[in-house]
């Protein structure tokens, strides 16, 4: 299904973006995947 491959996609995108700022405002704080599919 499109929409959980581009769930899965910006989860680890913000995982990576997160895992590399060490300054808490550039962070994204992602909800996961399964947070965005009940959202």
């Amino acid at each position: 299904m499109e929409l959980e491959k581009f769930l899965s996609e910006l989860e680890e995108f913000g995982n990576r973006n997160d895992s590399s700022q060490t300054d808490r405002t550039q962070k994204m704080l992602n909800i996961t995947k399964d947070t965005g599919e009940f959202l």
